[in-house]
């Protein structure tokens, strides 16, 4: 008998831990769901997140093609030192059109959460940057990011629009 046919868990039927639940709990007050249905919602991501997003150090090496590592400049392991770390089209492409900005974005994810949680600007820029950069702004970038922010606060997108502009710098090319 093979083990693994029944070995496979659909992770929407799974249970919740207490302590998730809990925080679950709290996280939908802070978001004022009160919707049976978007509780669901919100209860289904949280347990599927692990299928979504995943730390690097998880996946398989070299990552499947087409995943945003190998996208980025993580190397096939075909040719030693095949790694690269110049931008290309496909990197635009993927940042412009794929699922990343809108995973990052949508509703549910710890940013937005933590985005939603700070209230004033300047507590946003500082989610913003420890959440992107594992770092504060510096004066300077928090003076400037103020600036903009003054300049499109009747932007409804303004948000992902500031994380689009953060993510497409220079800081996220593949490393090794």
């Amino acid at each position: 008998m093979n083990m693994m046919e029944t070995a496979r868990v659909d992770a929407k039927a799974a249970s919740l831990n207490e302590k998730l639940m809990t925080r679950i709990k709290a996280d939908e007050i802070l978001l004022g769901i009160k919707d049976p249905r978007s509780a669901k919602s919100f209860e289904n991501y949280r347990k599927t997140l692990h299928q979504t997003w995943s730390r690097a150090a998880a996946l398989p090496s070299p990552a499947p093609r087409g995943h945003f590592l190998r996208e980025f400049g993580q190397s096939d392991r075909d040719v030693i030192e095949n790694a690269s770390d110049e931008a290309s089209v496909p990197q635009a492409l993927t940042i412009m059109n794929g699922s990343l900005l809108s995973q990052i974005t949508s509703g549910w994810p710890t940013f937005s959460l933590n985005l939603r949680k700070a209230a004033t600007n300047e507590e946003k820029i500082d989610v913003l940057f420890l959440s992107l950069y594992s770092r504060p702004p510096t004066a300077k970038e928090k003076t400037h990011m103020l600036q903009t922010i003054e300049s499109y606060a009747s932007n409804k997108n303004l948000w992902e629009d500031i994380t689009l502009a953060a993510l497409s710098t220079r800081r996220f090319i593949f490393v090794e």
